[in-house]
């Protein structure tokens, strides 16, 4: 932006500040440029392509250092030295749904190769799959493998998979394929459905019967689905989790909550960029780069320390208990925000 050519008012024109005309180029207020003139097409455009290669800087600034340099970003960051690079928070949310793109892409990748490899399979053994066996009686058996697979399909539409699964409700259990044959047959009020199976009908029997209901009307899919979009902000709750684990085990070092938590969205960006990356080299090329999952425990263990500048033998034994901690507690969290999410089915 050139300042020598913007043309100076006395006031800001967004909030009104009083400006200088001789040297106010920006209201102090709220940040604008002091400037009456008229933006033009090239203007528009050029501003663009600055905002975006401040913004490309700034990424290239916190990946490399995120990723070559465990623990660097946070100590910086901590530190002060914030504006050159990406916010914390932006950065984890920004990695983690690129990753479930990536790895959505990876997915559809194998399942394609897993398929081709059934098809193949099954084309041949399509000359063999109708042995005839002559048995002393004369009768003939053919044997047909689309004849099983289609009657396991049958067996799970009819809910007999779901045999195993049921809904508790105190002391009354209701097998999901029960309850689906009455969802079929129309009845779907879960206050008459609660009478039908002698359910009592307290405050929370009423609650997560209804979500029942509605889960199994809504299908698995569907439910797959709502869960696989809300995935992102299931990791997300966990990075409180992960830094109440590190403030227990670092509470003498009299840090602060919220720089464990700076740690833990960077740990976790910087581990979930490098998912992405095996999924990408996975997605685009016939490599295998399982060798790279190795980096993360190594990338872990430096990354501790490094901000919180311990011996190695008290770092690498934190290390573990806190991995272990974080395990237990993180998957009890992700229960109870789940469950959460499923109530607003």
């Amino acid at each position: 932006m050139n300042l020598k050519k913007i043309s100076r008012a006395d006031h800001c024109l967004n909030c009104n500040t009083p400006l200088s005309i001789e040297s106010d180029n920006f209201c102090p207020t709220c940040g604008q440029l002091n400037n009456t003139k008229k933006e033009t097409a090239v203007g528009l455009v050029k501003e663009l392509v600055e905002e975006f290669l401040h913004l490309d800087s700034k990424v290239i600034k916190s990946l490399v250092p995120l990723l070559f340099k465990p623990g660097f970003l946070t100590v910086d960051y901590i530190n002060g030295k914030r504006a050159r690079y990406f916010h914390p928070v932006r950065m984890f949310l920004i990695v983690t749904v690129i990753m479930f793109i990536v790895a959505g892409f990876s997915n559809n990748k194998e399942e394609k190769i897993s398929n081709s490899k059934k098809q193949t399979a099954a084309a041949d053994s399509s000359n063999v799959k109708s042995d005839t066996l002559n048995l002393s009686t004369d009768t003939t058996y053919t044997f047909n493998t689309e004849t099983l697979e289609f009657e396991r399909e049958e067996r799970k539409k009819s809910g007999i998979d779901n045999a195993n699964f049921y809904w508790s409700f105190g002391s009354v259990k209701i097998q999901r394929d029960t309850l689906q044959r009455y969802l079929d047959k129309g009845i779907t009020d879960p206050s008459t459905l609660m009478d039908t199976f002698k359910i009592k009908k307290s405050f929370f029997n009423t609650i997560f019967f209804s979500q029942a209901v509605k889960s199994q009307l809504a299908g698995k899919d569907k439910i797959i689905d709502y869960y696989k979009h809300k995935l992102p902000w299931l990791l997300f709750s966990l990075m409180p989790v992960f830094a109440f684990v590190l403030y227990l085990f670092y509470i003498r070092r009299k840090i602060f909550f919220v720089d464990h938590l700076i740690f833990a969205f960077h740990l976790h960006a910087a581990t979930f960029v490098i998912i992405t990356i095996q999924d990408l080299i996975t997605w685009l090329t016939p490599l295998n780069a399982d060798i790279l999952s190795y980096y993360i425990p190594i990338y872990y263990f430096i990354s501790l320390k490094k901000v919180y500048g311990q011996s190695i033998p008290k770092t690498i034994f934190k290390g573990i208990g806190i991995g272990f901690f974080y395990l237990i507690v993180g998957f009890l969290v992700l229960l109870l925000v789940a469950g959460l999410m499923f109530l607003m089915i």
